[in-house]
């Protein structure tokens, strides 16, 4: 063997070798050499070394103690006797260490495997935690840094007229009146509004449509006489004194009398709504 001295194996009582003894166990249980190789996992080669104590053939001192010990073993061999024929084939300073060769591989891979498995399992929660951390304070950035638009005021709110008559259903049935926002450019001054004159001061205001039409009328200080939609078939007649200012939905489709007197709605048509002041 390269890696280790042996001596000749012979015994000074006249015992028989650890080659010896090994062969005559096996031949006395009945084993051929095959049979004990495919239990073994040992080439027959080898064994035939050991039987004819040629352990020069044995490449280290582990595996020849190796497969002693489980030669041994499996033909159930005195343990005692076995190490004592052990010892006269290594030096007698060295200690033998029995372990099984492939067992001892196996041993090697799994602690090689242990190793590359826990440094995977730090490199991930290492890179899963400084991901985590550098999400974190991005959201964290990105809160700070976010600002609320103010809200300008001076927008006008767009309030649809059909809905005009829903609204003040609604602003009389709460505790809180219903503030409708009025356009910017519209002047809340009734000077600016179109001025019709009639002759009669007191009297009926009556409204008729061919179309459904949204009407509103309010008298000068502002109180609101009417807001409803006006449907076919079904003219409404206020009493009412002027001067009166009327908001028209649809106004090419609708008729509107102070009186007797009717008013010529299509000077004050913009779109489909007129607005204007009857005086």
């Amino acid at each position: 063997m390269s890696d280790m001295d042996v001596l000749d194996g012979s015994t000074s009582s006249g015992e028989s070798s650890l080659g010896q003894y090994l062969k005559e166990a096996r031949t006395a249980a009945g084993y051929s050499i095959e049979e004990v190789s495919q239990s073994l996992r040992f080439s027959v080669s080898q064994l035939k070394a050991l039987e004819e104590d040629r352990y020069e053939d044995f490449s280290s001192r582990v595996y020849l103690q190796g497969i002693v010990k489980n030669y041994g073993k499996f033909l159930n061999v005195d343990l005692e006797q076995l190490n004592q024929r052990l010892k006269t084939v290594l030096p007698a300073d060295v200690s033998p260490v029995i372990a099984l060769p492939y067992t001892q591989e196996k041993f090697e891979s799994s602690r090689h495997y242990s190793r590359w498995f826990f440094g995977v399992i730090v490199l991930s929660v290492l890179i899963g935690g400084g991901v985590f951390v550098y999400k974190e304070t991005n959201l964290l950035k990105a809160f700070s840094s976010k600002t609320v638009a103010p809200v300008d005021s001076s927008i006008p709110v767009v309030v649809n007229e059909d809905s005009a008559s829903q609204s003040d259903s609604i602003a009389s049935s709460t505790s809180m009146p219903l503030t409708v926002a009025q356009p910017a450019s519209e002047p809340k001054t009734m000077l600016s509004t179109p001025l019709v004159q009639s002759s009669v001061q007191n009297g009926k205001l009556s409204v008729s449509s061919d179309q459904a039409a949204w009407v509103e009328i309010r008298d000068n200080a502002g109180k609101k006489l009417v807001s409803q939609i006006v449907t076919p078939g079904s003219p409404i007649e206020v009493p009412a004194s002027k001067p009166l200012n009327l908001k028209i939905g649809k106004a090419s489709h609708v008729v509107i009398k102070f009186g007797e007197q009717p008013i010529d709605l299509a000077p004050y048509i913009k779109g489909e709504v007129a607005k204007f002041t009857l005086n």
